[in-house]
């Protein structure tokens, strides 16, 4: 996204007898045990399924922009990972960048589905890479923080839908929030902003990201527990960024300094030194902060995480967990 950009606005017995037998002694009778066995619950790794789906929100429009009229719904084609086992397991929204798309953030997301998460990755409506003008609707930022609340709420509506691939496999009180640069504002606005704060929301996740919504709105201190991720080398947006905000933030809050990293590659399909750190830090985050039992992180849940987010010439943790 483009720094100017940045400045417009994320589970008998039975027995018979005949009367007529003499009575076996006791020495006699054989006893047979019937033990059940018991299936241990499978585990992850999880093999994963996908999935996407159409939503439509028919209570907003989508507006005008210079290559289409208005319409009066916003369509969200959203792709859905999730493990393929018994739920049920937390739920993360993933908003993407701007001219961004959900196909480009797969892997990361099935990272974190093989770890016991569904994953929906909305496509905006005027934002992802398919609009010809993506590039100039960056102001329609101020209505995806709706749309990923209508996510949430179609996603949890599925959870009780038999006809749905993601029946039963939602817990619906464990919910993330993610998102990458124009998706991580709209992320931000979700997580503690005014104009659309979703307080469903559990735990958040910012990756290479700015706050532009309702800017007045804001209340840094009120946010979820939260990573931040941020390329010390983001030619779009600089690291600074992240540092102003993780300073305003109360614990708990986690900042993983990508060193060497732009603005988008360590999060994407494509390879990058940066991938591994990512994967495994942000997967331990989900750990600690949206595991299925509700209450304090796991001491050695965020030893791991500490851990993980470091390497060395790749990485640098700053860390309150509170």
């Amino acid at each position: 996204m483009p720094v100017a950009l940045a400045l417009v606005v994320l589970t008998g017995a039975g027995g018979c007898g005949g009367d007529d037998l003499p009575a076996a002694s006791p020495a006699a009778v054989s006893t047979t045990a019937t033990t059940t066995a018991t299936v241990p619950a499978p585990t992850p790794p999880f093999e994963v399924g996908t999935v996407t789906e159409t939503l439509v929100d028919t209570t907003r429009v989508t507006p005008a922009t210079s290559q289409q009229p208005e319409r009066p719904s916003r369509t969200l084609v959203t792709t859905i990972i999730y493990p393929d086992s018994p739920g049920p397991f937390p739920l993360i929204v993933f908003s993407h960048g701007l001219t961004g798309t959900p196909e480009r953030h797969t892997e990361l997301s099935s990272a974190w589905a093989r770890a016991g998460y569904v994953v929906a990755m909305p496509a905006f409506p005027l934002t992802n890479a398919a609009v010809p003008d993506a590039s100039t609707n960056a102001g329609d930022v101020k209505n995806q923080p709706g749309d990923v609340s209508f996510v949430i709420d179609r996603m949890i509506a599925a959870n009780r839908d038999s006809t749905s691939p993601v029946f039963s496999r939602i817990l619906p009180d464990r919910i993330g929030i993610a998102g990458h640069s124009l998706g991580a504002a709209t992320t931000y606005a979700v997580a503690q902003n005014d104009c659309c704060r979703d307080d469903r929301v559990d735990a958040v996740m910012i990756m290479s990201g700015v706050r532009l919504v309702n800017l007045d709105g804001d209340h840094l201190d009120r946010m979820p527990p939260i990573m931040m991720l941020h390329g010390d080398a983001d030619p779009l947006l600089n690291v600074q960024i992240g540092d102003d905000v993780y300073a305003q933030l109360n614990a708990p809050k986690w900042f993983v300094r990508l060193l060497g990293a732009g603005h988008a590659p360590a999060y994407e399909n494509t390879p990058s030194p940066w991938d591994d750190v990512v994967t495994a830090s942000t997967t331990d985050f989900w750990q600690a902060y949206l595991s299925p039992t509700v209450g304090p992180p796991d001491p050695a849940t965020l030893d791991r995480l500490r851990a993980d987010a470091v390497l060395d010439k790749i990485s640098t943790l700053q860390a309150d967990p509170g």
